[in-house]
């Protein structure tokens, strides 16, 4: 990283899994009061044995579109500052150990916001060196993707320790396709104003303590391909008139306190303390496959730092 530092012309930056020592690597790599890498489109430092906090120098990349900080042992506060960032649409905090609320400093992500206020509506930088992507996700193996706007407009804070209400200022951020909230410790209802995200491809909020029914506006999300809210303390009926109720192999479950699964399952059924009729195949159910909306975005990022007009 320090190597790199001054390369002011450098676009893309990839050093994931570059640190995989016993010990842990600071998160802010020692720099401080850093002002370069002014360029930046695309940072990946994800599974880099990172901890403490994300580092201020982050929030000066004014150029970021992409971040990933996946997969380490970040703590503390999400930096205020990184949601005014003008060009980010996509954040990957995923499997860390941040504590707290929602971050709502996010809330407020310019390109995730109305259209209306959009100066760049997506980025669409060109990659000299394509990404390949993820083996992991059958039927697009190998697929190369050489230009930022393959990727989705996502927030991704899965596998933490967040607690706290889903907040409804998340109605804000009306250009969000992607919005990664489970494996986390949210409570309370599942606010109405996610149908305010007209563009949601894929919403995950399972496997918190959230309680209620799911919102009847979800019926309004007409992009919306993966819907997963299980292990939650939820209730009521399915929302109709929704292709939720029609969910075939990319559904996820809907298991809640009465271990009912969403396939492809009969019309109606109440899902706490409740028997289902189910049409789906068994197996399909009981697994609930998570094939995401987002597969196609989901990338194998190995030990590359690719300066683009070094």
């Amino acid at each position: 990283m320090n190597i790199l530092r001054h390369s002011e012309s450098l676009l893309f930056l990839s050093l994931s899994f570059s640190y995989r020592a016993a010990n842990e690597t600071p998160a802010d790599f020692g720099i401080a009061d850093f002002y370069g890498f002014q360029n930046l489109r695309f940072l990946n430092l994800g599974c880099c044995n990172l901890a403490g906090e994300i580092p201020a120098w982050l929030t000066n990349l004014k150029n970021l579109s992409v971040l990933s900080l996946a997969a380490n042992k970040l703590t503390g506060p999400v930096p205020s500052r990184l949601g005014s960032l003008p060009r980010l649409f996509y954040l990957n905090l995923d499997s860390n150990r941040f504590v707290g609320e929602f971050p709502k400093q996010l809330l407020r992500l310019p390109m995730l916001v109305s259209r209306s206020n959009q100066s760049v509506d997506h980025d669409d930088a060109h990659l000299e060196l394509p990404i390949t992507q993820s083996r992991q996700y059958a039927g697009f193996i190998g697929q190369q993707l050489n230009s930022l706007s393959f990727f989705p407009r996502e927030i991704d804070l899965e596998h933490n320790n967040f607690y706290g209400s889903i907040p409804t200022e998340i109605g804000r951020l009306d250009r969000l396709q992607n919005l990664e909230l489970n494996h986390n410790n949210f409570t309370g209802n599942i606010p109405a104003e996610i149908s305010n995200l007209r563009d949601l491809a894929t919403l995950d909020i399972s496997k918190n303590h959230l309680s209620g029914q799911i919102p009847l506006s979800v019926t309004s999300l007409n992009f919306l391909a993966n819907l997963n809210v299980s292990y939650n303390n939820l209730e009521g009926q399915i929302p109709k008139g929704t292709q939720i109720q029609g969910f075939n192999a990319i559904s996820s479950s809907l298991a809640n306190k009465g271990g009912i699964s969403l396939g492809d399952v009969a019309a109606q059924y109440k899902y706490k303390n409740a028997t289902v009729d189910v049409k789906a195949d068994t197996e399909t159910t009981a697994y609930a496959l998570r094939l995401k909306a987002s597969a196609l975005m989901r990338l194998s990022f190995h030990c590359l730092a690719y300066a683009l007009a070094f």
